[in-house]
């Protein structure tokens, strides 16, 4: 269960990542035009490039407990072991032949 928490925390920081520095790339030239509204554009930048790491980890947080949540690990060793048993076992002269596996001799019935 480690391995899975692992997995899915490290794959929400990857892609949410690359989201985040898309959203920053974005938010470098958005910024730039609010000099225009007399604003600094290095106090707009920081404050918003806060509230855009804020949400990331929140994201980050969210999805990685939801996908830990609905996680459910399969398990193999039983189902791989059915299939060897069924192969071992020999098939009777009654079911072997016919095709319906029903014992019966099959439509053209009793001569």
């Amino acid at each position: 269960m480690q391995q899975a928490q692992r997995f899915f925390l490290l794959l929400q920081i990857d892609n949410l990542w690359k989201e985040h520095l898309q959203a920053i790339k974005f938010l470098q030239q958005a910024v730039s035009l609010r000099g225009y509204a007399q604003r600094d554009p290095l106090v707009e930048y920081k404050l918003e490039a806060y509230r855009l790491y804020v949400e990331l980890m929140a994201q980050i947080r969210r999805n990685v407990i939801y996908n830990v949540y609905m996680f459910s690990p399969k398990k193999q060793a039983p189902s791989e072991a059915k299939p060897a048993a069924e192969e071992s076992k020999p098939k009777t002269l009654a079911t072997a032949g016919s095709g319906s596996g029903s014992g019966t001799r099959g439509k053209r019935g009793k001569r």
